[in-house]
């Protein structure tokens, strides 16, 4: 109990609120959240008082039933139940989620895991609030449920997208870098490369005004940089120049990456 209360303290110390709020303290007035907005069924700090302790130990306690089974339900569930007792005079949702960020984490999941969630509720905020306001009126929480995994398996999978972007970032680099250790690439193509495995998908005439590019080839004919960009696609088979919606742009060919053999 005491650490939700330093959460909620950490996020709302030194915000002016509108309505009364006292970091890191439970409310002693009627609250009314939601869309449309309800009162909470915690009408004072007497009662706020004694439903916490009942749902810290539920909070506490490990089990194998439908809402404590899983840690993703739990931490949803942790996150609903502290959004209607609604113990703060605001920052509720903020506390509710961070709340759930740390059932999360205890649980063993990764950074990106845990935090994944808030991003998921944020982006689908209008949607949030509906199915919020659908567990108080029908007393059921499973579509709320249901929503707030299918929510956590598209962060998840966003999550592995980007890494798996990552990896194959550094394995073209690491072969650009080869070509170039073996003198098999100059080192304007080099240069060329490494920005755009970088950048990536980009409109072809912003690749080619950047900066970094004009000055790799400040001293050359545009005969020069087209042959370097033949060689780059054709020859290497390392980019794609392409067109879409009739406007051309230039991407790193990570497809490349399947037919590749060559010592480190």
């Amino acid at each position: 109990e005491a650490h939700i209360k330093k959460i909620h303290q950490y996020l709302t110390e030194g915000i002016q609120y509108v309505s009364p709020n006292v970091p890191g303290q439970y409310r002693d007035l009627k609250a009314r959240f939601g869309e449309p907005q309800k009162y909470s069924f915690c009408k004072s700090k007497v009662d706020i008082e004694a439903i916490m302790p009942k749902f810290i130990t539920w909070l506490n306690e490990s089990g194998s039933g439908p809402l404590t089974g899983s840690d993703v339900v739990k931490a949803i569930m942790a996150h609903y139940y502290l959004t209607e007792i609604h113990p703060f005079g605001d920052g509720n949702g903020r506390t509710a989620r961070a709340l759930e960020a740390l059932v999360l984490y205890a649980t063993n999941k990764r950074a990106y895991s845990y935090r994944s969630m808030a991003k998921f509720w944020n982006n689908n905020r209008n949607e949030y609030i509906l199915y919020l306001g659908n567990v108080r009126d029908t007393c059921n929480p499973w579509e709320f449920l249901i929503w707030g995994t299918k929510g956590y398996l598209i962060e998840v999978q966003r999550i592995k997208d980007l890494v798996l972007k990552k990896v194959k970032q550094l394995m073209l680099k690491d072969y650009a870098s080869w070509l170039f250790r073996n003198k098999k690439i100059r080192p304007r193509i080099f240069g060329a490369l490494m920005l755009l495995i970088s950048s990536g998908k980009m409109p072809f005439d912003k690749f080619i005004s950047s900066p970094e590019l004009t000055i790799l080839y400040a001293q050359r004919t545009l005969s020069t940089r087209y042959r370097d960009f033949k060689k780059m696609e054709k020859t290497l088979g390392l980019i794609r120049i392409f067109k879409e919606n009739d406007k051309k742009y230039i991407e790193p060919n990570f497809q490349k990456l399947e037919t590749l053999e060559y010592e480190v």
